[in-house]
Formats: C-alpha cells, structure tokens, sequence
C-alpha cells in the first residue's frame, strides 16, 4: 500500500481535505440560509453536508417540505475537524439540485474549488439551528445507548474498531454493483465481524483471549483486501489509505496490547 501512495502525498492530500472541512466548519458557524457542500472524495463524484447546512436541508428542506428522511451519519472520517451532529453525503449533486428546485428553496448556486454553496430563500435563527443541533444529538445518543457495549473492555481499540467499520461501509457503498460483489461485501462483513465481536465480549458471550485473537484474524483479512482494492482500482487510493491506515494500527494495537505478540528481535511488516 505504501508503494501505491507516497508519505508526502497522502499527507498533502489530507492537508487538503483537512483545510477544506476546516474553511466549511468555520462559514457553517454563521449560516442561517445556505447549504454548503464540500467533495469529499478526489474524483469529486461525492460531498458531504454538515452543520447548519445539514439542519436546514434535513429539518426544513426534507421533511419539512418533501416528507424525506436522509441518512445523517457520525462524521468518522479521521481528519482533524469534525461535525458533531454528524454528515450526509451525497453521490452527485444532481440530486441535491433537484430536491432544493423541488421544495422551492433555492435562490441561486455558487460554485468554487471543493465547495458549492446553494442560497436559499429560507432561514432559521442560530438560536434555533442550535436547538435543532441538540436535539439531534440527543436523540442519537438515546439511539446508540441502547446497542453500545455496557462496559468499554479497551476505548482505543474500540474507537478503531468503530471507525472502521463505518467507513469502510461508506466506502463501499460507492463500489460499482461488480466490485461491491467480487470483493466490498466482505470487506465489509469483516469490519462488522470485528464490531460484533467486541460486543460479544463486552456481553460475555466470547471469552477475551478467543474474542482478540478474533478481531485480530478480521483485521489482518481486511488490510489484505483493501490492497486488493487498491491494486484493482476499485477505488480512489486516498480514502481507503486512511482506512488502511488505522486498521494497521488496530492490529498493532491488539498484538501490544492483548495477544502479546513481540515485535523485537525482528522488522514487522505491519
């Protein structure tokens, strides 16, 4: 995977995306009447909405005016900023355009590099927005109280664990129909096999020892196959370098921490 993408340009791509979200959080701080929305991958195919953005197009925009529920996701993205109320990402823009123009809303489209703003004719106060925004992350967590493990056997292996297992989802969701076949799914299996587990040990349903080794097991198969994908062109190098990268360091992680795996003596390759 190193071979594929050099040190100094995954870390100018991430600098990028970085700046980019930063600049959008920033601007969502003071909006009260635009949707913006930011690329998130580099063929530009997919942009992400978050903060007031977010709150005007799902609160007003789609349920209010079209009766529609868009998929809000946790924003797990690894960068260095982050959406409390999380993001919804959007394949192509045409969709977005069609329902604004549908409900009524839209004013007028300002395009500039990574970020499109859509003016709207509508606004809510920050007071409001805020509310909006609390409420929403109140209701989500009351959601996830009810599945969350009890008790947290190991937080950092459990952050890598949950991340991974919901980005490796977002990304291979975008797969044509023949990669999601021939190699996502069980990309995508395996990173919820790794989820699932922990909980079952959290539940006591797995002892540790067999549980570790487990996950472990899943995310040795999971760095093997984001390779694959890699090496096929399935995707966009960047997004699945981040992935790879922490599921590198999940494995690190387990074998430090809980299998006792030494890596003195000898180079890893890991």
């Amino acid at each position: 995977m190193n071979e594929q993408l050099s040190k100094s340009s995954l870390r100018a791509s991430r600098q990028l995306y970085d700046a980019v979200k930063t600049k959008v959080i920033e601007l969502e701080k003071q909006n009260t009447s635009r949707i913006i929305a930011f690329q998130s991958d580099a063929k530009g195919e997919w942009h992400k909405i978050g903060g007031n953005s977010l709150l005007l197009y799902y609160f007003e925009v789609c349920q209010k005016i079209l009766n529609l529920h868009p998929s809000i996701q946790s924003d797990t993205d690894f960068s260095t900023a982050t959406f409390p109320e999380g993001v919804i990402c959007v394949r192509g823009l045409n969709v977005l355009e069609k329902r604004l123009t549908l409900a009524q809303v839209l004013k007028e489209k300002r395009v500039s590099k990574r970020v499109v703003v859509y003016e709207l004719n509508i606004s809510l106060s920050l007071e409001t927005l805020n509310e909006l925004r609390a409420s929403l992350i109140k209701s989500r967590e009351e959601a996830l109280a009810v599945v969350r493990p009890k008790s947290s056997l190991d937080p950092e292996a459990f952050s890598y664990i949950r991340h991974l297992d919901s980005r490796i989802y977002e990304e291979v969701r975008k797969l044509n129909a023949f990669d999601r076949e021939c190699l996502g799914l069980e990309t995508c299996n395996l990173a919820h096999a790794m989820f699932t587990t922990y909980y079952e040990m959290n539940d006591g349903l797995t002892s540790e020892p067999t549980g570790w080794q487990k996950i472990y097991s899943y995310a040795r198969h999971v760095s093997y196959n984001l390779n694959t994908m890699v090496e096929r062109k399935m995707c966009p190098i960047a997004p699945i370098t981040h992935i790879w990268d922490d599921c590198i360091a999940l494995i690190r992680h387990i074998k430090r921490a809980h299998l006792k795996i030494s890596s003195t003596g000898s180079k890893s390759r890991v």
